[in-house]
């Protein structure tokens, strides 16, 4: 089983939230279970909040903190596969908080702490270690991250009577050239390898990694993406690229501190996680719909804040 732990290490939340934090596991962990594991055919996953802090050897990590100065400062857990004791995975509540977002539902943003959360567990189950590639028609290669592409669109899923956001993602077929339909869990996208306007992707081309941006995507965030410890500056990109619906056009190109060199590049294909088990029943729990069409009269895409 993937097992990845949720624990908060945020001045900013403290422990007041540690009863949303739980309810965000688990809608995530029912969201994985019922949600994207089906569509990647992945093995069982299991997110869980942990209040004391403390993570089994086996799980992966990911941390709450109030910004990067926190990053590389507090002590988390040992990890017996990377010999080191950072987290796998960085959520920071200072961003979230100050962009008017709120715990469980969007507040005055297109995104919330829980999708937040939700974002990073659907990438972590198809690519824990950031190092995947699918090829486009053209030849170049795009990363396997399953929520970029629709990063500014989120659903609910009821837990214990709570509606907790999570995050859209995209299946298979939107790596897949010659699909048809279906290719993002709310149905979206319109097209293979494409874009909604608040979304992202990675791209390599000649061996040259760039982050390419939706006609909306807000500055800030972009600005994040530049950090060490973002996936995307994980995967080497060193330069920005924003889009519109019918143009692509440079917008700015900055240097990213210290770019990581491409990864080994694997095709969808390749997926050493692909040990596919029945999705148990959550007690408790029930999803605020059947299928991704019937989602879309509660599901948001607001404008993000500048």
């Amino acid at each position: 089983m993937f097992r990845v732990t949720l624990i908060n290490k945020s001045t900013l939340l403290g422990n007041r939230y540690d009863t949303q934090l739980n309810l965000i596991a688990k809608a995530c962990d029912y969201q994985a279970d019922h949600h994207l594991l089906p569509e990647w055919n992945r093995r069982r996953a299991q997110l869980a909040f942990s209040r004391s802090g403390h993570v089994p050897d086996d799980s992966y990590v990911m941390a709450i903190v109030d910004d990067v100065d926190q990053v590389g400062v507090l002590g988390w857990h040992e990890e017996a596969n990377a010999g080191d004791d950072r987290p796998d995975s960085f959520i920071l509540a200072k961003t979230i908080l100050d962009y008017g977002a709120g715990i469980l539902d969007g507040g005055s943003a297109d995104f919330s702490l829980a999708s937040v959360i939700s974002h990073e567990y659907v990438e972590m189950l198809v690519d824990p270690d950031a190092n995947y590639w699918a090829q486009m028609p053209n030849g170049d290669l795009v990363a396997l991250e399953t929520a970029d592409p629709v990063e500014a669109q989120s659903y609910p899923i009821n837990v214990d009577g709570v509606d907790v956001l999570v995050s859209n993602f995209v299946t298979p077929n939107w790596f897949d050239p010659s699909a048809l339909k279906h290719f993002d869990y709310l149905n979206r996208l319109k097209d293979p390898f494409s874009l909604d306007e608040g979304g992202y992707m990675i791209l390599m081309k000649g061996g040259q990694v760039s982050a390419k941006f939706g006609a909306t995507y807000p500055d800030w965030k972009k600005k994040g993406k530049g950090r060490p410890q973002a996936r995307t500056a994980r995967r080497g990109a060193v330069k920005f690229v924003s889009v519109s619906k019918k143009t692509e056009t440079l917008k700015k190109e900055e240097t990213i501190e210290k770019p990581i060199e491409p990864q080994p590049i694997l095709s969808v294909e390749a997926d050493p996680f692909k040990v596919p088990e029945p999705a148990p029943t959550s007690p408790g729990m029930s999803e605020t719909e059947n299928l991704p069409t019937e989602i879309s009269a509660k599901s948001t895409t607001k404008k993000s804040k500048r």
